[in-house]
Order: C-alpha cells, then structure tokens, then sequence
C-alpha cells in the first residue's frame, strides 16, 4: 500500500485523474484534490454535490455544485478555472468527448462545452436526470438511460433520437468502438451502437454481484454464487470461466483482481494464465 487517506464518505464511483492529482467528492459536500504520488490533500472547495464524481477536461476539474451548476476548477489551485453554468444538474457527468461533455437534468439530456459555458444542445428526455448511470459518447452518438430504463441513442452533433431499446440496464453502459454493452442482473448483452441492432446475449443464472469490468476487448462478470467469467465483446462468445468467493473485481491491462465484500483481496489473474 502506497498511501491511505480517509475523507468520510467519498464518491469513489468516478474519481477524477488529473494528470499527478486525483479528484473526489465527499458526503459533505467537499470537492477534494489529491497528490496522487503522496496521498496528500492539494485543495479543497466545499459546496458541491457529493452524489456527483468530478470529470476533468484540460487540466480544469469539473464538478456539479449543490444547486446544479456546473463550476470548473484549476487542478493546480482549484482557482476557479472555467464558465460556471446555471443549468440544474442532476445526473452523474459522461467523460469528456472532445471539449463536450454530456449530463441531464430532471427530463432534459444535454450537451455541454464547459470550456465555453456553451449549451449545445437540450432535448426533453422524461425522467433522465433520475438515471443512476452516466451518459456514455462514443463515435457520433451519445446514449442516455431513460427515466423508464430505456436505453436511448442521440446523435451527438444535434441531440436528435436515432434509436431507444427496451433492454433496462441496471448498471453503466460500456463502449467497445461500435459495441453498446448493456447489462441488467441476470443478462449482458451487446447492441450495433449506430443502429441499435442486437448483436448478442448473454444470460447468468446468478445474479451480478458488481459491475462488469471492461478491458481490452474482454467483459468481465462476477455473479453473486462467485463464477468468474470473461466474454468477448465483440461476439460474445466466453474465453474463460472459474468458481470464486468473490463478489468484487477489476481489471486493467495485466489481469484481474478479485476481493470479497469486506475489501480482501482474494487473488489475481494475469491475463497469460486465463487466454
């Protein structure tokens, strides 16, 4: 263990890489910035939603404010570094796509650049600002999560609709290039990002205990009985599979990472030893 810092409660769902810092939000209501080499607090600014991760687009800290402004602060000081934008938020932020970013408030998805203070585009969406997961950008679409659960594609230049599905996801969507990942508790399954075609279907006969972790072209999924299994994303055809006691995992370039659900690390894979 390098460092360990404890803040209260922190939105650790999305913590924003800045470069040697990283960037937080607490119950609080804290925007926090961290060395990353050392663990130790750079700045902090208080008034911002603690339900909300921060995102980062060049070397500006974005983060949604308690009202639902959006306020970007300079990583070095947090000196205020960008447009404040009055345009009640209340959705988690997409990573940044070029110099835009995309949220939505109560029943409206939008298109930012906050660089500007530019509102792009807005389109009535019922109920989006309610979704639990972020907007996902990728090619020329950007897709949303209904307030209904439906999943629904917007072209990214105009916010015009292309296509919805019915498919509910209960977790964040995925991108890999044209595939649309989607996964609800019991089935993952992969949509043609441009037309909304099916391309494939997984279904577990466990419950998802966590997240589905992406990397590479590989999806890896714990079920709460404690399998293991990694999918292709591209045909959805299963590479590997193995029993655990684990309900938590990660993964990066070299393998994955597994932990049960007080935080011990059980083992780790390296990709060699399962491909």
């Amino acid at each position: 263990m390098l460092w360990l810092r404890k803040f209260g409660w922190v939105c650790l769902a999305g913590v924003g890489d800045a470069g040697d810092y990283l960037a937080v939000v607490n119950a609080e209501g804290y925007l926090i910035c961290i060395e990353k080499a050392t663990g130790s607090v750079a700045w902090t600014r208080r008034g911002v939603n603690g339900a909300i991760p921060p995102v980062v687009v060049g070397g500006i800290i974005y983060a949604v404010g308690a009202k639902g402004t959006l306020a970007g602060f300079s990583v070095k000081d947090g000196a205020l570094g960008g447009v404040s934008m009055s345009v009640n938020l209340t959705s988690l932020l997409s990573q940044p796509f070029g110099d835009r970013l995309f949220a939505a408030s109560e029943n409206s998805a939008i298109c930012l650049r906050p660089k500007t203070g530019e509102i792009v585009w807005s389109r009535p969406l019922p109920g989006v600002g309610r979704s639990a997961g972020a907007p996902v950008a990728g090619g020329r679409y950007v897709v949303f999560i209904s307030g209904e659960g439906e999943s629904v594609a917007l072209e990214m230049a105009t916010g015009r609709e292309v296509w919805r599905s019915g498919f509910r996801p209960v977790f964040p969507p995925m991108l890999f290039g044209d595939n649309l990942i989607l996964t609800t508790a019991l089935d993952i399954a992969a949509f043609h990002l441009p037309s909304g075609k099916l391309l494939w279907k997984q279904n577990f006969t466990s419950p998802l205990a966590c997240v589905a972790q992406g990397v590479g072209g590989l999806i890896v999924v714990v079920t709460k009985k404690g399998d293991v299994t990694g999918l292709d994303a591209g045909r959805g055809n299963q590479r590997f599979s193995f029993a655990a006691k684990a309900d938590q995992c990660a993964a990066d370039e070299k393998g994955i990472y597994l932990a049960d659900s007080r935080g011990g690390v059980l083992f780790d894979r390296f990709w060699r030893e399962l491909l």
